[in-house]
C-alpha cells in the first residue's frame, strides 16, 4: 500500500497518469492480481493498494518502464511524498 499527496493544481495530470499506469499493470502483469487508486475526499490525497502474486512479481511490477514514467510524474506533483506500508492479510472475502 502506498499514501501520498499531491500538489491540487496537479490534479488532472496525476489522475491521467493514474489511469494510464492502472492500464498498463492491467494489460502487462498477469502477477498482479489486484491494483486499485482510490482517491480521498479531500481530492488530494490517493491511496494504492496492490497485491502481487510473489515476490518476483512485484519486483517485475517496480522495475517496469511504465512504473518508473508514474513515479517521476508523481513525485515531481507530490505536496507530501509517497509512504510505503506492507500490509499481511489475516482474512480476504476474494474467491
Amino acid at each position: 500500500m502506498v499514501t501520498y499527496k499531491i500538489k491540487k493544481s496537479e490534479l488532472n495530470i496525476v489522475k491521467k497518469a493514474i489511469r494510464e499506469f492502472v492500464s498498463d499493470i492491467q494489460k502487462k502483469e498477469p502477477g498482479t492480481y489486484f491494483y486499485g487508486a482510490y482517491q480521498k475526499k479531500d481530492k488530494v490525497s490517493f491511496v494504492h493498494i496492490m497485491c502481487f502474486k510473489n515476490k518476483k512479481s512485484e519486483i517485475k511490477h517496480a522495475n517496469s518502464l511504465y512504473c518508473k514514467k508514474f513515479v517521476s510524474i508523481l513525485y515531481h506533483n507530490c505536496s507530501k511524498k509517497p509512504q510505503f506500508f506492507n500490509l499481511n492479510l489475516v482474512k480476504s472475502s476474494h474467491r
